[in-house]
């Protein structure tokens, strides 16, 4: 089954995260560079969410051979997600970029916003709608606030909710196989 192949994947980075932070453990020095956990298995889970993300035309057959991810505010997922950098998904290199002026938000693919006040949350959602933007945070009630995927701990598990009907507004169609890995849809029709 096709879902399965997906847990596969993302037992898969687990799997390749825990060989990382266990051979860091042994060396202090390296230990310092190593982003926790956490934020290692939700940078493997947006890199396998993005391959089940359809950009509108404009955004897909746009020049650039990079799928930008942008982060702001603060967090730790922007060295997690630094490990993204080069990889190739939907046939292009993936690049980070510290998102800068709220002006600049629509030239990302994919937006992570870490803490933050909600007045700014919101200014950033409101700029990336300028583009096909996928936001995902892991602040609480970010998909219920205005945000397309949340991440969610249950049960010391890390887990996400979709807010399906932001996303399409921003004319990004997400997979129903990744629909079925949520926790929880919002706006689904």
């Amino acid at each position: 089954m096709i879902t399965d192949s997906l847990y596969i994947g993302f037992g898969k980075w687990v799997l390749a995260l825990a060989v990382i932070v266990t051979s860091a453990i042994g060396h202090p020095a390296q230990a310092a560079a190593v982003p926790p956990i956490e934020q290692q298995i939700k940078a493997a889970m947006i890199f396998n969410m993005i391959r089940f993300v359809e950009w509108p035309e404009p955004v897909k057959s746009a020049a650039s051979d990079y799928l930008v991810i942008c982060t702001a505010g603060n967090s730790n997922m922007s060295q997690a997600l630094q490990s993204l950098s080069g990889k190739t998904v939907k046939g292009r290199n993936i690049q980070i970029k510290l998102a800068g002026r709220q002006s600049d938000l629509s030239r990302c693919h994919v937006l992570f916003m870490g803490e933050m006040s909600r007045a700014t949350t919101h200014a950033n959602i409101e700029a990336s709608r300028k583009g096909a933007v996928l936001t995902i945070s892991d602040t609480k009630g970010f998909a219920e606030g205005g945000g397309m995927i949340g991440f969610i701990i249950l049960q010391g598990k890390v887990s996400f909710e979709i807010n399906q009907q932001n996303a399409t507004r921003q004319g990004l169609r997400i997979s129903s196989r990744l629909l079925k890995l949520a926790h929880r849809v919002l706006g689904s029709h």
